[in-house]
């Protein structure tokens, strides 16, 4: 099943560039007629939330019901530092995570890959100008 409803999870002392490179890819998806009706919605523990640098961002949706999202994202945050090095992204089933801000954008472009094709990842990368990720 190809997901059409992101939930990304922001709380407390995360590192906002681990959110950030998966939600800029999936944002892109709708708008550039990769998929229409796809969307992307930040829920937070707290309707403010702020980082591990004290930046602050207001969360979409608060503890919201997740029965209707077809996948949530759960980034990183300082208390991840120790599994860093295990992986630079990994997908076991319905899990998916990604060990840092650069391998971050590397997921968004592989959720893209993998559920809208190559064409829409190089569309997508080519917009963000991020020629880095390299298919699997």
């Amino acid at each position: 099943m190809t997901p059409r409803r992101f939930a990304l999870l922001a709380f407390p002392k995360l590192t906002f560039l681990d959110l950030i490179g998966v939600y800029d890819a999936l944002r892109r998806v709708a708008p550039m007629g990769v998929a229409p009706g796809v969307s992307v919605t930040i829920v937070g523990t707290e309707p403010e939330v702020a980082d591990d640098s004290g930046l602050v961002v207001r969360a979409q949706a608060v503890y919201p019901a997740l029965a209707g999202y077809d996948m949530l994202f759960v980034p990183g945050g300082v208390g991840t530092r120790a599994l860093m090095h295990d992986a630079r992204f990994v997908e076991d089933g319905r899990v998916v995570t990604a060990g840092g801000v650069a391998s971050s954008l590397d997921l968004g472009l592989y959720l893209v890959e993998k559920y809208w094709g190559a064409g829409a990842r190089e569309k997508i990368a080519a917009q963000q100008e991020y020629t880095a990720y390299r298919a699997r």
